[in-house]
């Protein structure tokens, strides 16, 4: 089960690059949240960070307490 329940399924390590020319081409708060949750989800949670602050800057209403780091 996703613990992610609005955001894309879960992407491999090797889909990270994919996800991140994504996010800079079109930087939509869905592909900046991926982007995010596929770094913590890899173990890199650091590299998060940024793309997190961009996604609630995009959409402030988006910050839940269901989604920081459950």
């Amino acid at each position: 089960m996703n613990k992610y329940p609005n955001a894309v399924p879960e992407k491999p390590a090797s889909d990270l690059s994919s996800l991140e020319k994504q996010a800079t081409a079109n930087p939509t708060f869905d592909n900046i949240i991926n982007l995010a949750l596929a770094y913590t989800d890899n173990k890199m949670p650091g590299k998060s960070v940024p793309y997190l602050e961009k996604a609630i800057e995009i959409n402030p209403q988006s910050l839940s307490p269901s989604i920081i780091f459950v």
